[in-house]
């Protein structure tokens, strides 16, 4: 039995759950990437899967369409700005670029909710023109405003967090007006489900089905976003149900792909012990 499931309903009863969380996310500020200045590119690498790459020397005879799907840069430092469009109502920093850099760098952690320090060569990364990155920002000794803690972030953990703060959401109006529900809506497709490529190829696996390298490789995206992202297909999923639909995670509402349910992954993909560990965080 996956451990994960074997959890007290009284975890339901918790009404102060919601307040608790938006206490802990309502800090964080969403901005697209406008600029980046990047300082001692030291490898490249040419991913074909996630633990398949080639190190390369040039990438002229790469495709723009490879460079964003398969390509990775990694810089011994970079910095940049954000643009100065406020994406969601907590940002307060109106007009106003945002400063970051690559020692601020972190990862952002599912169980208490808060941008964790990482050592890890993910730091070598930089954000690309048009990543959204996230993090808490603070003035410095000139006004000049920078992100303290930072990381790139996936479309789903934006979408999540925006689920988990606010009741009532203009970006929740399509969602609202589907047939199936807003709560169907939300759990399917890559809403809050990511790495479609280990979406997939979980799912052909189940049913003992191996592809082919070159399947593998036209699937693969290389992804720059959190760890969470890269690693998990539930996390936000399970956050959401659990917090804004006061619903636990069963076997029996795994979120799957509509109108492509029989070539689903049908299992919750999250971390050990991760829903037992976040309900102990928070009681």
């Amino acid at each position: 039995m996956n451990s994960n499931f074997n959890i007290s309903k009284d975890i339901l009863k918790m009404a102060t759950l919601p307040d608790k969380i938006r206490d802990k996310l309502k800090a964080f500020v969403f901005r697209r990437v406008s600029m980046v200045s990047h300082q001692q590119l030291y490898q490249m690498r040419y991913y074909t899967n996630p633990d398949a790459y080639t190190k390369i020397t040039n990438v002229t005879s790469y495709s723009k369409e490879e460079v964003d799907q398969n390509i990775e840069f990694r810089y011994r430092n970079y910095y940049g700005w954000s643009s100065k469009t406020l994406l969601r109502e907590n940002d307060n920093f109106s007009d106003k670029y945002i400063f970051f850099e690559k020692k601020d760098f972190g990862n952002f952690g599912p169980i208490l909710l808060q941008i964790e320090p990482d050592s890890t060569n993910a730091r070598d990364i930089a954000p690309r023109e048009g990543d959204l990155i996230c993090g808490t920002v603070k003035p410095d000794s000139t006004g000049k405003l920078h992100y303290s803690q930072w990381f790139i972030c996936s479309e789903q953990f934006y979408r999540a967090w925006t689920l988990l703060m606010y009741d009532s959401h203009s970006s929740f109006t399509k969602a609202e007006q589907k047939e199936c529900g807003s709560k169907t809506y939300w759990m399917s497709g890559n809403r809050l489900m990511t790495n479609n490529y280990l979406k997939w190829i979980l799912g052909l696996k189940e049913k003992g089905l191996i592809p082919s390298d070159e399947e593998q490789r036209k699937r693969y995206w290389h992804q720059r976003c959190e760890k969470n992202s890269r690693t998990w297909i539930h996390v936000y999923c399970a956050l959401v149900l659990l917090v804004r639909y006061n619903e636990l995670p069963t076997e029996s509402n795994v979120p799957v792909v509509r109108g492509l349910e029989t070539h689903s992954y049908p299992h919750w993909h999250l971390p050990p012990e991760f829903i037992q560990t976040f309900i102990k965080a928070y009681e």
